[in-house]
């Protein structure tokens, strides 16, 4: 049998061994942590970077003459001088009324009006 002193000793070294063992272990586990949590930054750098790109090339093309004048005739109604507009109304088409589109008059405002109200739209789709 061993004396009581080198069991102590070998049951110290042991356990001493024992918790170096543990923190290389849970050290390691934080590296292979780390090296995924890198991957994973490194990916969503590359997406910021082509969504970089991506917005940077809608800029070039929003100061374009061709961008300008699309936004131009499409938000701001807006035409070029020279250039005549048609307004191309008929049954069918949204906001059809039997009166000219461009007419200054004011005979249809009551009956326009009633037909042109949120309401009434709603109680002719169901009745």
């Amino acid at each position: 049998m061993m004396p009581k002193n080198k069991r102590v000793r070998n049951l110290t070294i042991s356990v001493f061994l024992l918790i170096l063992s543990i923190g290389l272990i849970r050290s390691s586990f934080e590296v292979f942590k780390g090296t995924g949590r890198m991957r994973d930054l490194e990916n969503e750098v590359a997406g910021l970077q082509n969504k970089k790109k991506e917005l940077e090339e809608s800029i070039e093309y929003k100061k374009t003459e061709e961008y300008i004048e699309e936004k131009a005739r499409n938000d701001l109604n807006l035409i070029k001088p020279g250039e005549n507009i048609y307004v191309i109304s008929g049954p069918g088409s949204e906001g059809y009324s039997e009166q000219k589109v461009l007419s200054g008059s004011s005979d249809h405002t009551k009956k326009g009006a009633k037909e042109n109200a949120n309401w009434y739209k709603w109680y002719k789709l169901f009745f």
